[in-house]
């Protein structure tokens, strides 16, 4: 293997480990967590954060979507303009436009689907304060 090829697939190895990096709740010492201790806790915290990740997932597609169409936009304006700065015929620049719809379409629509920005962390840390809010838990904080 190449030394490019290498730092390439360590940077990738480096990266997926740190987005896989987790969070936990710092539950209160409250009458609840004092009833069914750390390991029931602990449960629940696990099914609040599946539950979260099943909710969010919905607004990662819509966010997808919004982007893929954003970007197919873009992408059929600057085809069309470089169809029209470059090009030699109203073939050529509806040409650009289709080919910079269709190049920008996809792309958007692939770069956006591991795109997170409604800021994830924040808002899955706020459903699974929640969650476990509504099961009694009194979080005061994550680490």
């Amino acid at each position: 293997m190449t030394l490019t090829i290498k730092y390439f697939l360590s940077l990738a190895l480096l990266v997926t480990l740190f987005s896989c990096a987790s969070y936990s709740p710092i539950f209160d010492n409250n009458k609840k967590f004092i009833d069914v201790g750390a390991k029931v806790a602990n449960k629940d915290f696990v099914e609040c954060k599946k539950e979260a990740e099943n909710y969010l997932d919905q607004y990662k597609l819509k966010k997808a979507t919004n982007e893929a169409r954003r970007k197919a936009i873009v992408g059929g304006l600057f085809g069309g303009l470089w169809g029209l700065v470059f090009g030699n015929s109203a073939q050529s620049i509806i040409g650009g436009v289709v080919g910079g719809s269709i190049f920008g379409g996809l792309y958007g629509g692939l770069s956006s689907l591991g795109d997170d920005k409604i800021n994830p962390d924040e808002v899955k840390k706020n459903y699974i304060t929640r969650c476990l809010n509504r099961k009694e838990y009194e979080i005061i904080g994550w680490y």
